[in-house]
């Protein structure tokens, strides 16, 4: 009963429907299904889309637009909005006004973004791009490179890191994790 009582009080302190936070947490488990729900959300998406993420993730999911073939690795997380000045300003008794500062998020398509980056508002992924995992990304990414660190910086272009990395890829996607591990053993 507590436990149940600690949800309804989360719910609505934040302004969720409970029928719809069950809904999500129960059915909206498929990277497909997750994609649905974000388009009826005002999400713009292409084709071929991949995400990984928990619906919580996206606040504002109609602030986000997704070209073709963008996929989203696990945790990654989209700020469209960022409410510290807001905070800051009426902690130190300049405003009393509740404000944000709001703005898209773009991927252009063809764009690959690792475990854990952190795209920030008002930033446009171009096309055929890698955010590496983990990175913050800040500004623009110009079309064909791979972006990674805090803030994110251009590590190479596309053409650069396929050249870098053609000795080191297994094809083991497919596999077993059992066949997997044994290739891996052997290797």
């Amino acid at each position: 009963k507590k436990t149940v009582d600690n949800v309804i009080d989360i719910c609505e302190k934040h302004g969720i429907n409970l029928l719809i936070l069950m809904y999500l947490k129960l059915f909206v488990r498929k990277p497909k299904t997750r994609l649905k729900w974000l388009t009826l959300c005002g999400m713009k998406s292409g084709k071929n889309c991949i995400i990984r993420n928990g619906i919580s993730d996206f606040q504002e999911p109609y602030m986000i637009e997704l070209g073709d073939n963008v996929y989203l690795a696990r945790e990654v997380l989209l700020l469209t909005h960022d409410g510290s000045l807001s905070w800051l300003t009426r902690k130190m008794g300049l405003t009393n006004e509740l404000t944000e500062k709001i703005g898209k998020i773009k991927f252009k398509g063809n764009c690959f973004v690792g475990a854990r980056a952190i795209i920030m508002h008002d930033v446009t992924i171009g096309k055929n791009t890698i955010v590496a995992a983990g990175a913050v990304v800040t500004k623009d990414v110009p079309d064909n490179s791979v972006v990674g660190g805090c803030p994110a910086k251009v590590i190479c272009t596309i053409e650069e890191y396929l050249e870098r990395n053609k000795n080191r890829c297994d094809r083991t996607c497919e596999m077993s994790v059992y066949d997997k591990r044994r290739y891996y053993e052997k290797k």
